[in-house]
């Protein structure tokens, strides 16, 4: 999963390039950036700018834990 995330939000920029118009990109993202898989959600938590997923690229390149499959 992370390979082509990084590689489609590079292809995107790389393609904005392209077209002179585009002056200003937003790029948002999901809520692997701060769910933390060994500490799944519960009904009512709060999730805050200070909630981030703990994992780090290295850990995440290793996981056994394939995404959605």
């Amino acid at each position: 999963m992370l390979i082509p995330a990084i590689n489609g939000t590079r292809n995107i920029l790389e393609a904005t390039k392209l077209e002179p118009k585009i002056s200003r990109i937003v790029l948002t993202s999901s809520f692997a950036a701060v769910c933390d898989v060994m500490d799944l959600p519960g009904l009512g938590r709060l999730y805050t700018q200070d909630s981030w997923n703990p994992a780090t690229y290295e850990e995440a390149k290793v996981s056994t834990n394939a995404g959605k499959t």
